[in-house]
């Protein structure tokens, strides 16, 4: 990738993650001025105004006349994910990531680790949970062709599994699996 299209992707990744986490972008599911969007997420109206131009830059939000503006098709993915994608679910996953390799130095430094996978409130958890399927989805069938089917009575240990999404491929190619995670994780993750 040429270097001027991984700064665009990387900006593009923060602002988008900031107008999500903050409610910005869900502001604009109903046609509203970037003041009006401010207002109601309780954000400042100017970096509302400057990010809600950048965000209708990329793509995610379009006119809606007298100076409004609402969520494009790209956007609306974003706030109103669909059962089986969940874009917004990646871009937490790559904000995340970036903020772990910006403080990887401290890490290094002191040993600790920077980012907390098992951290944050509910929502937060079923975000990350929905992400991890999706990115685990097309993988799966090709880990348990790799692995093989069970020999007897196969048994398969998958830690930090919660997403479910190998387990579930696992068992059924035959093998018995138990998953191991936090209880609140298992409990998003829907075990069988």
């Amino acid at each position: 990738m040429p270097r001027h299209d991984r700064t665009l992707a990387w900006r593009e990744t923060l602002i988008v993650h900031a107008a999500l986490e903050t409610g910005l972008l869900e502001g604009f599911a109903e046609p509203r001025t970037p003041e009006q969007a401010a207002a109601r997420a309780g954000l400042d109206p100017r970096a509302a105004r400057t990010v809600a131009t950048a965000l209708g830059a990329a793509g995610y939000l379009e006119a809606a006349g007298e100076g409004a503006l609402r969520l494009s098709g790209r956007g609306a993915a974003l706030v109103s994910p669909s059962p089986g994608a969940d874009p917004a679910g990646e871009l937490f996953l790559e904000a995340r990531a970036m903020r772990s390799h910006l403080a990887l130095a401290d890490a290094l430094r002191s040993g600790r680790a920077q980012d907390e996978v098992s951290a944050g409130d509910r929502p937060t958890r079923e975000r990350f949970m929905r992400a991890m399927r999706q990115v685990a989805a097309p993988r799966a069938a090709d880990t348990v062709a790799a692995v093989g089917p069970p020999r007897g009575a196969g048994r398969l240990l998958d830690v930090g599994g919660a997403p479910g999404t190998y387990a579930r491929a696992f068992a059924a190619a035959g093998w018995r699996v138990t998953v191991v995670d936090l209880p609140e994780t298992l409990a998003i993750g829907e075990p069988d």
